[in-house]
């Protein structure tokens, strides 16, 4: 199974983007966290939909533009 990377690239050493515990991420870091591991979200995702498609499977947001209702 493929890993995100590391969620807190680029904040880690920057102890204003903590809360006051240190541990947890501020508001203002939310957007970092975001693209940190957004990217490899979509490229997952991207691949499982390629993978659906090939099958003549569609998912619930292929399903939903064409005003299908669908467990899949």
């Amino acid at each position: 199974m493929p890993l995100v990377p590391f969620l807190l690239a680029g904040i880690e050493n920057k102890p204003s983007m903590f809360q006051v515990d240190q541990i947890h991420p501020t508001v203002q870091a939310q957007p970092l966290l975001l693209n940190n591991g957004l990217a490899k979200f979509e490229t997952l995702a991207g691949r499982k939909h390629v993978a659906m498609k090939a099958c003549g499977v569609r998912s619930r947001l292929t399903n939903a533009e064409h005003g299908q209702d669908s467990d899949l």
